[in-house]
C-alpha cells in the first residue's frame, strides 16, 4: 500500500490532467469563435463596399477591397469622355 502523501500526489495529477482536458479545449474553440467573427465581418465587408477602392481595419487587420467592374467603368468613362473632347 501506498503512503497517504502519493495518493495526494497522484490525485492531485490526475485533477491536473483533467483540469488541461478541460481548458484547453475550451480556448481552442473560443480563438475559432474569434477568428469565425472576423472573417464574416470581413466578407460582410467585401459584399457591400460600393467604392471602387476601400480599406478598412477589421480587428486589427487591414482589409483592401477593389471593385474591378466599377473601376473599369469609370476608366471607360474616362476614355468616352476624352475622346467626345476631341483628344485621341
Amino acid at each position: 500500500m501506498g503512503s497517504t502523501l502519493e495518493a495526494s500526489i497522484c490525485f492531485s495529477l490526475i485533477i491536473l490532467v483533467l483540469a488541461v482536458f478541460i481548458v484547453y479545449p475550451n480556448e481552442i474553440r473560443h480563438n475559432s469563435v474569434l477568428q469565425a467573427k472576423t472573417a464574416v465581418s470581413e466578407m460582410r465587408f467585401r459584399l457591400r463596399s460600393e467604392k471602387p477602392v476601400e480599406v478598412r481595419e477589421i480587428d486589427g487587420h487591414m482589409v483592401a477591397d477593389t471593385s474591378p467592374e466599377q473601376i473599369n467603368t469609370m476608366i471607360c468613362g474616362i476614355i468616352d469622355c476624352i475622346k467626345i473632347g476631341g483628344g485621341v
